[in-house]
């Protein structure tokens, strides 16, 4: 198993008080990014645009309320 690391953001902060998880839900092959907040409030970012010298892109979702 092989796997290439690439830089998503030099200064991307993610609140401590938020669980991020990396699984793929664009079905691309590349994980995405979902935070979930204490209040129950989901936030998807997907993953574009990797390169082995820059930053990758993320596009974040509207947030949503878990029901």
């Amino acid at each position: 198993m092989s796997y290439t690391q690439y830089l998503i953001s030099p200064d991307r902060r993610i609140n401590a008080d938020v669980s991020p998880v990396a699984t793929d839900f664009t079905g691309d092959g590349v994980p995405d990014l979902r935070t979930v907040a204490p209040a129950g409030v989901v936030t998807a970012y997907v993953v574009s645009e990797r390169s082995a010298t820059g930053a990758a892109r993320l596009t974040a979702s509207a947030p949503q309320a878990l029901a």
